[in-house]
């Protein structure tokens, strides 16, 4: 990785600097930040923001009150005519035959509607099979401003107001809700008791959008993972240079499998129970829950390991590429990794290096899209193995860190130049959600190869940028792979209640974050530093 090398009789070898430790506090610092803006973005998680939590136990007595008080929208003949009329995949047909046949007078159902900029096409559509159920009944479509009111409009055909500027329900009248168009439990209560006051009804579907925090998790989510194996595959040089095999495996076996399990039993637990109780009729304490969470199959199956994805990972692609590892470092893998950094010396080279990630992902991510399962995850398992290899490679010869410093800002223009076709592809509706297509099968690649110029513009950075050490650095150093293991359930637990109170989501986020990180830096600093049991069980060398 660096250009400063040692020459050893027969082989050409790579210092470590600091530019490698740098990465590793600052990509930690911003896993524990994308994790955060996981509880605002779109998609689903163990916690999420949601208006209804400010006033939980009024809104979900309005809507136990209202059970069974309304005749079905549709008879089954009725529904089997408006299925019939288009090709409506799964999720349209559950929501329309939810609404369809329901006898409450407030429906919620959770779906991804919008990208946060645009209405889904997939979503308008079965909104205008909806339209077709109602029939002649006074219906109208409340989004979150008049431009989102206009677009459901156009899209649906259903008469949209803004949910700000909205008088309120006639006598009898049925209303769509975009679930982002509430601002506060509050003002979603109101609207509920409104409805039942005037004998409507209401369909609260979608989810709440904070759309900076989508922005956020995808930008970040197209290279911290990435890095983060390319910098342990760096380590996995550096380790190998003085241990035999069977010493490195015992202390991968030390660093990683012993923090895995330790997490297993400890840390996951509490965000699977954070998790269960958003459903509000589970009242089991976690004493009570915990024998559950090892429940691995059937309907009530409960165990996860989480963010601890990662460190199994890195254990199996330690072993499985040990024999691989090895043949790099004899003289016959030697000579072929001089080969390889004699033609990373030719202008560009070091950018094509991205064609077999890229190709990775066309051929394997649009059937296993990202499951962390380990047993049934080849596109990922693909993925982040060449990364890992990469960063082992980078080491190996001082030549592949010099073609990084002459390329990194091309490298950052390209991957930028690609990144905004992509988001303004996937925010504003255009990029195909499955199928092997030929715009997705290219999506696809283009995401593996732009991953791949993200990591040479932030490696070549921080090698021009980051080498220096200070006291932060050393600190940090140590505590970055602790914090790893301790930060998703801090924000989940945190979480969990912050997301209850009567603030923004900004000022959640805000909360959220700051306080997991002071809970993981004293938790670091008091329980896990000075401790060589708790050192031992969170990756760290005992005293």
């Amino acid at each position: 990785m660096n250009p400063a090398q040692k020459t050893v009789p027969g082989q050409t070898q790579v210092d470590r600097r600091h530019e490698l430790d740098w990465l590793k506090v600052i990509v930690t610092l911003l896993v524990l930040v994308f994790h955060t803006a996981r509880i605002f973005d779109g998609e689903d998680w163990n916690v999420k923001y949601d208006p209804l939590l400010e006033r939980q136990a009024a809104i979900l007595a309005i809507f136990e009150r209202n059970k069974d008080t309304v005749a079905p929208l549709a008879s089954p003949g009725q529904f089997a005519q408006v299925i019939a009329q288009s090709p409506f995949d799964t999720d349209q047909r559950a929501f329309l035959e939810r609404v369809a046949f329901s006898r409450d007078r407030f429906v919620r159902f959770p779906a991804e509607i919008q990208t946060g900029f645009v209405y889904r096409d997939k979503a308008t559509a079965a909104f205008a099979a909806f339209k077709t159920l109602v029939g002649e009944r006074p219906l109208v479509a409340l989004a979150p401003d008049p431009g989102f009111a206009r677009a459901l409009q156009a899209k649906s055909g259903i008469a949209s107001e803004a949910f700000d500027r909205w008088a309120g329900p006639r006598r009898g009248q049925i209303a769509l809700v975009d679930y982002a168009a509430v601002p506060s439990g509050v003002a979603l209560e109101r609207l509920l008791a409104r409805f039942e006051q005037a004998g409507g009804r209401a369909v609260l579907v979608g989810q709440p959008q904070v759309p900076a925090a989508d922005l956020l998790v995808a930008f970040l989510n197209q290279w911290f993972m990435p890095l983060f194996f390319v910098v342990s595959g760096v380590g996995t040089w550096f380790a190998l240079g003085f241990r035999s095999a069977g010493r490195y495996v015992a202390e991968r076996c030390n660093r990683l499998l012993v923090p895995f399990v330790f997490g297993c039993l400890v840390l996951i637990p509490p965000q699977v129970y954070c998790e269960v109780l958003r459903d509000p009729a589970y009242r089991a304490s976690f004493g009570a829950f915990y024998p559950s969470f090892f429940t691995i199959v059937g309907p009530e199956a409960r165990f996860s390991w989480g963010h601890l994805w990662f460190v199994l990972y890195l254990f199996i692609f330690s072993l499985v590429a040990l024999p691989l590892l090895l043949w790099l470092r004899s003289e016959p893998g030697r000579r072929w990794i001089a080969t390889l950094a004699a033609w990373c010396e030719r202008p560009g080279v070091i950018l094509l290096a991205g064609l077999p990630l890229a190709l990775s992902e066309a051929l394997l991510r649009i059937r296993w899209p990202v499951r962390n399962n380990l047993y049934d995850d080849w596109a990922n398992l693909a993925y982040y193995l060449l990364f890992f290899v990469y960063g082992y490679l980078l080491c190996a010869d001082p030549r592949f860190g010099q073609a990084i410093d002459r390329h990194w800002r091309i490298a950052l223009a390209l991957a930028t130049a690609l990144m905004a076709v992509l988001f303004t592809w996937g925010f504003t509706n255009s990029t195909p959600l499955e199928g092997y297509t030929p715009v997705l099968v290219g999506t696809m690649f283009v995401r593996g190869l732009r991953a791949w110029l993200w990591v040479v513009a932030i490696l070549g950075f921080a090698r021009r940028y980051l080498t220096f050490s200070n006291p932060l650095l050393r600190y940090g150093g140590e505590a970055a792979y602790p914090f790893y293991l301790l930060h998703q359930t801090a924000i989940i637990v945190i979480g969990f209640w912050v997301v209850r109170w009567s603030s923004g989501a900004f000022e959640q986020f805000l909360l959220i974050g700051l306080g997991s990180l002071a809970v993981c830096l004293l938790i670091y600093e008091l329980l896990i530093r000075r401790l060589s049991l708790t050192r031992y069980l969170f990756g760290l060398k005992p005293f």
